[in-house]
C-alpha cells in the first residue's frame, strides 16, 4: 500500500500542474522536462543578452518528476548523474524540436526554469548550467515576503523530492537550500539543440547517447 502522504503530494503537484497549465510536448518516455506558456510579471535583466519586459511571453521549464531516474539508496552517484544529464540534453533537443514547430510559441524569446540547490554548491551548479547552455540568476531574496516565498517554494521542491525520489535529500538540508532561475534565449535552445526532425524510434538510443555525451569543459559535444 503507498504511503498517504506521498499520495497526497502526487495530487497536489497534478492539481498545480494543472492549474499552472504545464503541457507535455511528447510521450517519450526519456524526456524530463514539461512547460508552460506564461507572461514575465515584471521587467527584468538577466545578463547582457537575457532583458525580458513586463508582460512578455516566456517559456516556462518544469522538471517531469515522474521520468527522473531513480536514485539509488545511498544518494546520487556519478552513474546517476551522467544518466540524468544524459536525459537532460535529449530533452531540451525535443524541446528545440518542438519549439520550432509550435506557432503558439512563436513570441516567446526566452526559457526559464527555478531549481532549489544547496548553497553552498552553488560554483558548481554554475559551470554546469552554464555549460548546457544556461545563465544562472543568483540574486539572493530581499525583503522579509520574498525570504518567506522562498521557504515555502523549497518546502514545496522539497516534498516533490520526497515523493518522487527521496535518496536525493541524502546530505541535504531544507534550511540550506537556495532556489535559482535559470534562463537561455530561444535562439541559444535552437543553435545548441535544435535539428532536422525527431529521431525514429529505432535509432532513439543511439541518438541519445550520441547527443548527450558529457563535453570537456570549454568545449562542444562530439
Amino acid at each position: 500500500m503507498k504511503n498517504p502522504l506521498r499520495l497526497s503530494v502526487y495530487a497536489i503537484d497534478a492539481l498545480i500542474r494543472k492549474l499552472s497549465r504545464v503541457e507535455e510536448f511528447t510521450d517519450d518516455a526519456d524526456c524530463i522536462l514539461r512547460f508552460s506558456l506564461v507572461t514575465s510579471p515584471t521587467r527584468a535583466k538577466v545578463s547582457d543578452g537575457i532583458e525580458v519586459e513586463a508582460g512578455q511571453p516566456l517559456v516556462e521549464l518544469h522538471l517531469w518528476n515522474e521520468h527522473i531516474p531513480v536514485m539509488p539508496p545511498e544518494g546520487p552517484d556519478l552513474e546517476w548523474g551522467e544518466k540524468f544529464l544524459k536525459k537532460l540534453r535529449y530533452s531540451l533537443h525535443l524541446l528545440a524540436d518542438y519549439i520550432r514547430q509550435e506557432p503558439r510559441l512563436r513570441e516567446a524569446e526566452f526559457l526559464k526554469g527555478e531549481m532549489a540547490f544547496p548553497k553552498v554548491k552553488e560554483k558548481q551548479f554554475e559551470e554546469l548550467i552554464n555549460r548546457l547552455g544556461f545563465v544562472l540568476d543568483s540574486r539572493e531574496p530581499k525583503g522579509i515576503w520574498e525570504h518567506f516565498a522562498e521557504f515555502w517554494e523549497n518546502f514545496y521542491s522539497w516534498a516533490l523530492i520526497w515523493a518522487f525520489n527521496p535518496a536525493s535529500l541524502k546530505k541535504k538540508s531544507l534550511l540550506g537550500m537556495r532556489r535559482y532561475r535559470l534562463w537561455m534565449c530561444k535562439e541559444e535552445l535552437l543553435r545548441r539543440y535544435g535539428r532536422e526532425g525527431a529521431p525514429s524510434v529505432q535509432g532513439r538510443n543511439q541518438h541519445i547517447e550520441s547527443i548527450t555525451r558529457i563535453p570537456a569543459r570549454g568545449g562542444e559535444t562530439k
